[in-house]
């Protein structure tokens, strides 16, 4: 049986690269990790309008 996708809904936050300082898409890494551990596959879902937002989930 395949493993199943888990949506893991992420935030925007300031984020350094260097001397970069830039909008990122973040989530935290235990989240994904206990989606992995449980069995399943973690997929980001970045924050986005809610006409898009349905698209997106529908295809998890």
């Amino acid at each position: 049986m395949p493993r199943p996708l888990i949506g893991v809904t992420a935030y925007l936050e300031a984020a350094r690269w260097g001397d970069w300082v830039r909008e990122a898409v973040l989530s935290p890494p235990s989240y994904a990790r206990a989606i992995e551990k449980a069995g399943g596959i973690a997929v980001l879902v970045p924050p986005m309008t809610p006409g898009t937002a349905g698209d997106y989930v529908r295809g998890l």
